[in-house]
């Protein structure tokens, strides 16, 4: 019987234990994948109702669709006047450089190359690439192509496969990192609990040493 409820005392010791380790660790683990996720991105959104009158909007997150973006957080805002042949494009960027976070914005103008019923194309060359953006009404869609125009100087590092560039919806992005993030968490929260583990079986094993050596003492005759 007092086996038994030594067996019960150190098994129960080891699940509350356990049980305080999971709690600790999951809301370390949540708070870290949130954090880490990056920062919550503007909807897609892109206005043709004033087409007819010459100025289109659009706004949202422009992704790369055939190659891995290494600055994936971003958000771009397109105004497009007919009056003025162009269209602007703001866009912030938000990125991890050694551990240091920054926010990088830019404003560019792009000169109107076509704009009928259906589609509006921009774009310019910049000293590496070619940027061509379509919108088109019926979908409500913009598309996008960058185009490697030079080798020379710097614009060597540049890829030259051409890339295809899509506006999409912000939370997409943020869903995508959430996602990624949570399987490094879950991997982080696996070994942890593991190791947790393993240094309670060790706690209990030497509080059980000490109090048998501590008994085995206090039977000994003085």
């Amino acid at each position: 019987m007092k086996t038994a409820l030594h067996f019960l005392k150190w098994s129960g010791l080891f699940i509350l234990s356990l049980i305080i380790g999971f709690i600790f660790i999951l809301t370390l683990t949540t708070n870290v994948q949130k954090n880490a996720a990056g920062p919550h991105l503007p909807m897609k959104f892109v206005y043709t109702d004033y087409w007819e009158r010459g100025y289109v909007t659009a706004s949202g997150t422009i992704k790369i669709l055939n190659e891995k973006s290494a600055i994936p957080y971003q958000t771009s805002e397109i105004s497009c006047s007919r009056e003025s042949n162009s269209c602007s494009a703001a866009t912030a960027e938000y990125m991890t450089w050694n551990d240091v976070r920054n926010l990088n914005v830019a404003l560019d103008e792009y000169p109107i190359k076509l704009w009928d019923a259906n589609i509006i194309v921009f774009g310019k060359r910049f000293d590496c690439v070619d940027m061509t953006y379509t919108i088109n009404r019926s979908n409500k869609s913009v598309t996008g192509i960058r185009e490697k125009i030079s080798s020379e100087g710097i614009c060597d590092s540049v890829d030259k496969k051409p890339l295809e560039l899509a506006l999409i919806d912000g939370s997409e992005i943020w869903r995508d990192g959430y996602h990624a993030e949570g399987r490094a968490v879950r991997n982080i929260l696996l070994v942890s609990l593991i190791a947790w583990s393993l240094l309670t079986i060790v706690f209990i094993k030497l509080i059980q040493f000490y109090l048998k050596n501590k008994g085995l003492r206090n039977k000994c005759p003085s």
